[in-house]
């Protein structure tokens, strides 16, 4: 009797540390959250919400000409009221924790994206391994009302193809939630963004028909980079300019540089294999000095050279000094660009000097941007050429 009291005591005690599905949502109860597109209109918010539509995405034959996501874009005064206010219109309960992207209208960036921020961050149904991107010319709801080829979701296809850009080109900035975050909050150091387009025909943008061509009417392309001052939008870096931004703070994983031949006419095309970078800031005579040093690994991929003889150990030693000497023109720009045009050090500047010099930084911290405009930086740049593919020099063409 005392055995069979004790275990039912055990049992009982046990069961009090069980959990049950107090909290469970069923997946057909729920919108499944792709893309957030937020614009400013006036002094409201408008987010355009980009949900999955399971039976178009599924690819059975009850599908049939479905789109494969639905839009709704609803008004209000806050991020919050808005998630609140789209159950007006939407019949399932939205689920964000599978969301790909967030498009910032250019209006709502030159606004300032601080508050927008705050929400995403401060609500546990967001994860924070999502990108974030600027819209230009364009606003983000037509963004995200654009439907795309190869991919059935639109913001699979942004994702998908920011990670291939990051890997390949690097013209672009692959920027998290988290990531943007820690920029804004870092000392000496203003955010940047990837920049998103349309291309073509903006009336097919929605359309079904234009996922049904060869070559659709309507595209979503990476356009080199938005710069910010603290949370807003000042102006863009094209391609050229977005590259070497990420070169100088240590993005290119691989990419591809054309130059000019050492003689004669024609180009020829390095593949970048490998590129690491130094920014260093100094305290000289009570003035910020900065230094920025890229050392970068090739290969020979495409010659148009009229004659180049890629044996000759001069030959190569020729072509890594055109092409240092192209980088070190496009990364001096770059800073030039930054110190006179924009007037904001959104290379990380102040905060080697902040690293380098505690002390001094208190007394310029407050003025910084003034101080980043008289910073005299150096660049420097190391180039080694280490194959020429699988043939040496170039065909000769009969004449």
């Amino acid at each position: 009797m005392k055995i069979w009291f004790k275990t039912c005591c055990c049992i009982c005690c046990m069961s009090l540390l069980l959990t049950g599905c107090w909290n469970k949502r069923e997946l057909n109860e729920l919108a499944i959250v792709a893309g957030l597109g937020i614009d400013k209109i006036d002094d409201q918010y408008s987010v355009t919400i980009q949900v999955i539509n399971p039976s178009a995405v599924a690819g059975s034959k009850t599908g049939g000409s479905l789109a494969p996501v639905a839009t709704y874009t609803i008004k209000g005064k806050s991020l919050f009221e808005v998630f609140r206010r789209v159950t007006l219109v939407s019949p399932r309960r939205l689920y964000a924790s599978h969301l790909r992207v967030v498009v910032i209208g250019e209006e709502a960036a030159r606004a300032g994206i601080g508050h927008m921020l705050d929400y995403l961050s401060r609500n546990y149904l967001f994860r924070t391994d999502f990108y974030i991107l600027v819209s230009k010319q364009t606003q983000a709801a037509n963004i995200m009302r654009t439907l795309t080829i190869l991919e059935k979701i639109p913001s699979n296809k942004l994702y998908a193809s920011l990670e291939a850009t990051s890997r390949a080109w690097g013209a672009t900035a692959k920027v998290t939630l988290d990531e943007l975050i820690n920029e804004i909050g870092t000392v000496g150091k203003d955010p940047v963004l990837g920049i998103i387009r349309i291309v073509g025909d903006k009336e097919m943008a929605g359309l079904q028909e234009n996922t049904q061509k060869i070559q659709g009417n309507v595209l979503l392309q990476y356009d080199g980079m938005a710069v910010f001052h603290n949370d807003k939008l000042i102006g863009w870096l094209n391609e050229e300019e977005g590259k070497a931004y990420s070169y100088i703070t240590d993005s290119i994983r691989s990419t591809v540089e054309v130059v000019p031949c050492p003689q004669g006419e024609g180009t020829v095309t390095l593949k970048v294999l490998s590129a690491k970078s130094k920014i260093k800031g100094f305290v000289i005579n009570n003035q910020p000095v900065g230094a920025i040093e890229v050392k970068a690994q090739a290969d020979v991929g495409e010659v148009s050279c009229s004659s180049l003889d890629l044996t000759q150990e001069a030959t190569i030693r020729q072509l890594e000094k055109e092409m240092e000497k192209y980088l070190k023109e496009q990364l001096e720009h770059t800073v030039q660009k930054a110190q006179e045009t924009f007037h904001t050090d959104f290379l990380g500047m102040g905060s080697t000097i902040h690293r380098a010099n505690p002390k001094q930084w208190k007394l310029w911290k407050e003025n910084w941007d003034h101080h980043f405009e008289q910073m005299q930086i150096s660049v420097h740049v190391d180039v080694q050429l280490r194959g020429m593919g699988r043939t040496t020099n170039t065909y000769e063409v009969k004449q």
